[in-house]
């Protein structure tokens, strides 16, 4: 049976919507009429609604992973959900808990003070489920998030913070609310350039060779546009760099795609697989602690790791043989 739904999470994120103020309900009710019925469904409600909040926790972060070609400015928004969606989640199992455990020893001396302490923390879980339910709605009606929309003729894009030029990055054009690197081979002087048919300009790699920009930024999505069918060996989109820290997406021509936190000592936040051929979209995404790396528009690792301070950003290759560079992207993400 077809379904307009783009994934599961729109179909089952009601259920903790609704059973979350039900079970708050039924524990008011049970502190004004003290029947002992009251309270029993007031403990299956909240397990039911704990259930229903893991489900749709864990929906969401399949459905925001498996999305394609999402704007750089709506990846904060969806860690922004992410996070209240976490905190929802973790409230709701230790408000279950609580009631299951005063459902099994009503007679503990302590029942009066624990049952007061978990309608405090349903009540917080309350204003708790509304923030995160307002800022799923933003994705949907502010970022159009899984929403088919037609092209708009005209686009207004917010205006970036200026950049200054650098002698490590003089090249960067700014359009719109990013800055844009178009090379041409005499962008590698220090490199052997290579006769290329497309778009961009090819260079032959031996060993390590890094490319800084300027200046430095705080959360970004660096977006870059590769051929790497003529290289063996690993590509990096570094982020937040300050000397060795810092994060990265590595990305290997062997098809292993790695999240790494750098700092203080290098540390591998997820892994995955994926198949190469030919030109490539490359990306990483650092909004806040949420970390994701993308190829083709989709993400393939995500990871989180502390928030770290405005740093370099740069695109570093370690291998041997030939890399086309089309054309390489920094969003900054401030703001958004």
């Amino acid at each position: 049976m077809e379904t307009a739904l783009p994934n599961l999470h729109p179909a089952v994120v009601h259920f903790p919507v609704v059973l979350i103020p039900l079970a708050l309900s039924l524990d008011v009710v049970w502190w004004v009429r003290r029947q002992g019925s009251t309270s029993r469904l007031g403990a299956i409600a909240w397990c039911l609604a704990a259930l229903s909040a893991t489900v749709a926790f864990v929906a969401g972060r399949i459905a925001a992973d498996g999305l394609v070609d999402v704007a750089a400015l709506a990846q904060p928004a969806i860690g922004d959900h992410s996070d209240w969606a976490t905190a929802t989640v973790g409230l709701t199992c230790l408000v279950a808990v609580l009631r299951v455990a005063l459902e099994w020893r009503p007679e503990a001396g302590f029942s009066g003070v624990l049952r007061g302490f978990a309608l405090l923390v349903a009540v917080g879980l309350g204003g708790v489920v509304f923030v995160t339910a307002d800022k799923g709605g933003a994705l949907v009606y502010r970022h159009a998030l899984a929403v088919t929309v037609p092209p708009c003729d005209v686009c207004e894009e917010p205006e970036p913070p200026p950049m200054p030029t650098s002698e490590e990055s003089p090249l960067l054009v700014r359009e719109g609310a990013q800055w844009v690197w178009r090379p041409v081979p005499s962008h590698g002087a220090q490199l052997q350039a290579v006769v290329w048919p497309d778009r961009g300009a090819a260079w032959r790699i031996s060993g390590v060779h890094t490319l800084a920009f300027a200046p430095e930024l705080g959360d970004v999505q660096i977006n870059a546009w590769l051929d790497l069918s003529g290289f063996d060996g690993e590509v990096h989109l570094l982020h937040h760099r300050d000397g060795d820290t810092g994060g990265a997406f590595a990305l290997a021509t062997a098809g292993e795609a790695r999240l790494l936190d750098l700092a203080p000592d290098p540390t591998v936040l997820d892994t995955s697989t994926v198949v190469l051929s030919g030109r490539h979209a490359i990306a990483v995404n650092a909004a806040g602690s949420h970390l994701k790396g993308l190829v083709d528009g989709k993400v393939v690792v995500h990871g989180h790791a502390p928030v770290r301070p405005p740093g370099e950003v740069a695109l570093r290759f370690e291998g041997t043989g030939v890399v086309a560079v089309e054309r390489v992207e920094l969003v900054p993400l401030e703001s958004h």
